[in-house]
């Protein structure tokens, strides 16, 4: 810190975080100096007068600044309530104009459904208006028609009298007049009955025309009647199915619920309608693939067959082709401990050999097959399938020791055989060295 406080002059804090009273707000102000008395006395020296103290503690409600806040608050809350009250004559205002828009709108729309109904009204009060003067306009026509004959009947009698006056000076033409007259009567009264037939005749037609719309109507009223009628009855029986499938499956429920029941059912037959469901039976064949592995398997058995026996006729020639008298004698003498003890374990490791060959072969086969194709192969050679895996591993060891017991099946026949031919082959020997041997002696 710079200086010391300005408030109270100690070092170590401003006046702005002063713990002591402001000087500037307690202070009278000095724009109004007050009026003193003069001092009669002089004043006392400073000498000796200590500094002021300022109590330590805030003064609660003293200053200017709570009356100022106060006042600001008095003004917002005015203007809150101004404002609220502006919100509301707006809402108001807004909400008048709406019922007012609507009250509009309805007026509106009944102007516009009277002006319909008047234009409706209107058109068919016209077109009865026309139908009726056609009708009335017919019967008047023969009504005028009649009055119109009847006026020159009276004029043609009062002309007739007339001219029979002036018949009694000419005598002569008034008789040929009173001919022309007579037959112009007769052809007017022929007239008016031919007007009055047709005007009948139009009047019977109308009247039979309506008379055939009437039957037309009550026949189309009478067949509307029964069809409503007929589906009035449809209806009905269909309600009653609904009610009677209803009740029976409440009986069925309830029977079904009972405690009483066996089961806690009822036994009900097939729906009426259906028709059961069959699953289809399908019968496993085996894939093109797995016939051309298991061709493919057949021959490369054959293959190691024939090496097999390859094999084993090396090893006679090897074994029969030898020419030491010795050896011939000691085969002859004990053959089977020979054997024993000079092939073992060749033939152990051999064996070894082969089927550990076997072994790789079949999961070589068996590495890339599915889960379908394995319990095929299971199916066809009588292993139980636990998982993929281990069922894989269990056929090929099966294979394997299918396969050994077959090679060394053969294997036995043919030293069998070998043996034999052996065996002979000595006793030729046998007898040739005797002969040897009695020559020497």
């Amino acid at each position: 810190m710079r200086g010391n406080c300005y408030n109270c002059g100690q070092p170590g804090h401003i006046s702005r975080f002063c713990p002591l009273s402001d000087r500037r707000l307690n202070d009278q102000s000095m724009a109004i100096v007050p009026v003193q008395t003069p001092l009669t006395t002089a004043p006392a020296s400073a000498a000796g007068t200590g500094v002021p103290t300022y109590p330590k503690q805030y003064t609660n409600g003293g200053g200017w600044l709570e009356s100022r806040v106060r006042t600001l608050e008095d003004k917002v809350g005015r203007i809150l309530t101004k404002h609220e009250e502006e919100e509301a004559r707006v809402r108001e205002a807004k909400e008048e104009e709406d019922t007012r828009k609507r009250e509009r709108e309805e007026e509106e729309r009944r102007q516009w459904e009277k002006l319909d109904r008047e234009e409706l009204h209107s058109k068919l009060s016209g077109k009865l208006d026309r139908v009726c003067e056609a009708i009335e306009g017919k019967k008047s026509n023969g009504d005028d028609d009649v009055a119109k004959l009847k006026l020159k009947i009276e004029k043609l009698q009062k002309a007739q009298t007339g001219k029979q006056v002036a018949t009694t000076i000419k005598e002569n033409d008034g008789n040929k007049e009173m001919a022309k007259l007579k037959e112009q009567v007769e052809m007017l009264t022929k007239q008016f009955a031919a007007t009055a037939s047709t005007s009948g005749t139009k009047d019977n037609g109308e009247s039979e025309e309506i008379a055939r719309l009437r039957r037309e109507q009550v026949d189309m009223k009478a067949a509307a009647d029964k069809r409503f009628a007929a589906l009035n009855e449809v209806i009905s029986a269909l309600q009653r199915q609904c009610e009677e499938a209803e009740a029976s499956a409440k009986a069925w429920k309830s029977k079904a619920l009972r405690p009483g029941n066996k089961r806690g059912s009822v036994e009900v037959g097939p729906t009426p309608g259906t028709q059961a469901r069959n699953r289809p039976r399908v019968t496993s064949i085996g894939t093109p693939k797995l016939a051309t592995g298991a061709r493919k398997e057949s021959e490369l058995e054959i293959e190691r067959l024939k090496e097999a026996m390859t094999h084993l006729k090396m090893e006679e020639r090897t074994r029969a082709g030898g020419t030491n008298l010795k050896t011939k004698m000691d085969e002859a003498a004990c053959p089977t401990a020979r054997k024993d003890k000079g092939k073992g374990a060749s033939t152990s490791a051999t064996k070894a050999t082969q089927r550990d060959t076997i072994i790789k072969e079949e999961r070589r086969k068996l590495r890339n097959l599915n889960k379908e194709k394995i319990l095929l192969i299971c199916e066809e050679e009588g292993v139980p399938y636990t998982t993929l895996e281990p069922t894989k591993e269990d056929i090929v060891q099966r294979r394997a020791k299918k396969m050994f017991n077959k090679d060394e099946h053969k294997k036995e026949k043919e030293k069998e055989i070998s043996v034999l031919e052996v065996a002979e082959d000595d006793g030729e020997d046998c007898e040739a060295d005797d002969g040897r041997d009695s020559t020497s002696s």
